[in-house]
């Protein structure tokens, strides 16, 4: 008899125990209070580029992200430009594992931006000169300002990487749909090779985009 109660004292523990663990292993993991992020590629355009990112109650988060750029034109020093920005929108988590410590969160983010930019520059004038007591128009080098004004919205595919160490990476690819206004110095007429590329300043019309982001988990 007391084998019996045994045998059947330990079958419920087990079964107890068993309960217990499914429970655990079935619970959705937890998103941290707060993603703050860095982005190395931006420096390559002297350009500093952060954000933070917000869960809301739904699982999803909400994200705001600075820009700023200071410094010279491109990689080699033809002028320089100044300029802020930021894009904001939501990220809408569709998978989020955990195994053992690590993270996985995958998401598709749809948001705007918006960015201002002043390059000085060199550039060919169209100015009026007076020839032969006649007025005509002679291209010179003088210096240029030239102002752009974009204006967008992006849809991206991302996924971040964490675990309890509170480091992660990010990586995104997507796409964003824009239209700049540009304003240059009075007789200034851009060339035929500037502002045609998608990752021009001046560029109307869709970019793709690929982001790489260095950060801590916020807990």
């Amino acid at each position: 008899m007391k084998t019996y109660k045994l045998i059947l004292g330990l079958s419920i523990a087990l079964l107890c125990s068993q309960s217990a663990m499914s429970q655990k292993d079935t619970t959705e993991p937890k998103l941290g209070k707060g993603y703050f992020s860095i982005s190395p590629i931006h420096f390559i355009s002297n350009g500093l580029k952060l954000e933070y990112n917000v869960p809301l109650k739904n699982g999803n988060l909400f994200y705001i992200s600075p820009e700023f750029y200071s410094g010279k034109l491109g990689l080699v020093d033809s002028g320089r430009v100044t300029g802020i920005g930021v894009n904001t929108g939501i990220k809408y988590v569709f998978s989020h594992i955990q195994k053992r410590q690590e993270h996985s969160v995958n998401y598709f983010a749809v948001g705007v931006e918006g960015n201002y930019f002043n390059v000085e520059s060199a550039g060919n004038i169209w100015v009026s000169k007076v020839v032969n007591n006649q007025s005509v128009l002679i291209q010179e080098r003088r210096p240029v300002n030239r102002q752009y004004t974009r204006l967008g919205m992006q849809v991206l595919f991302g996924t971040m990487r964490y675990d309890e160490s509170r480091f992660f990476y990010e990586l995104a690819a997507g796409a964003a749909l824009r239209h700049s206004i540009n304003r240059f110095t009075d007789g200034y007429q851009p060339t035929e090779i500037e502002d045609q590329f998608p990752w021009s300043y001046g560029w109307s019309g869709i970019s793709p985009l690929i982001y790489f982001k260095l950060g801590v988990v916020l807990r």
